[in-house]
């Protein structure tokens, strides 16, 4: 991996930690309007800077493996984490509803956050301008909180020790490079002068 795959990778992992960082809280904290906006704010920013990192890094390890004829190992990879970034902040909207219809209306109750609309008393909610039943939110909010972040961290493993890999080998090459010796080219007459020598008397 060339160091710009290598700093996009590091890009990438920093707005994955952000993305955990300011997601966890929102799982209680959301709010439609209101509670919790500037951590809606970090969540937004850190799932575009992760899409656009994974996007980049893809380009950037595509270019350099097909240089060095080892496309076959990074594309797969370096194409499943632009998917599950993308993934992510796809059905990061979808759960992000904006009303709940409710089976009835509880004096002074309130309700925050994406596990609240799972109750038995939501009837629907409202993401954007569609009506979604609670059963295909309950299903777009597993993609998001489970299946999105086990395949994301499987494929930074997997990125993580073939990039191990790849420095051993940098390393290796530059240590046998460092220690080859060069080769020093015969003179013809260097051994002009000297006459034949003999190990014993005639």
């Amino acid at each position: 991996m060339n160091r710009v795959s290598t700093v996009l990778g590091r890009l990438a992992v920093a707005s994955a930690i952000g993305l955990v960082a300011t997601g966890a809280p929102l799982i209680v904290l959301y709010r439609p309007a209101g509670g919790a906006s500037w951590l809606l704010t970090l969540h937004g920013l850190s799932s575009s800077l992760f899409v656009g990192a994974t996007a980049a890094m893809l380009v950037a390890a595509a270019v350099g493996a097909m240089a060095r004829h080892r496309a076959w190992v990074t594309w797969p990879l370096a194409l499943g984490a632009t998917a599950v970034a993308v993934a992510g902040s796809f059905t990061g909207q979808l759960i992000a509803w904006d009303l709940l219809g409710l089976t009835a209306v509880t004096v002074g109750g309130t309700y925050q956050g994406v596990i609240d609309p799972l109750t038995e008393d939501i009837r629907f909610l409202i993401v954007g301008d569609a009506e979604v039943a609670p059963g295909t939110y309950m299903l777009w909010l597993g993609v998001h909180l489970v299946v999105l972040p086990v395949a994301a961290g499987a494929l930074g493993r997997v990125l993580w020790r073939r990039w191990r890999a790849w420095e051993s080998e940098r390393r290796l090459a530059e240590a046998a490079a460092v220690d080859t010796p060069l080769a020093v080219p015969a003179h013809d007459g260097d051994d002009r002068g000297r006459g034949p020598t003999s190990s014993g008397s005639a």
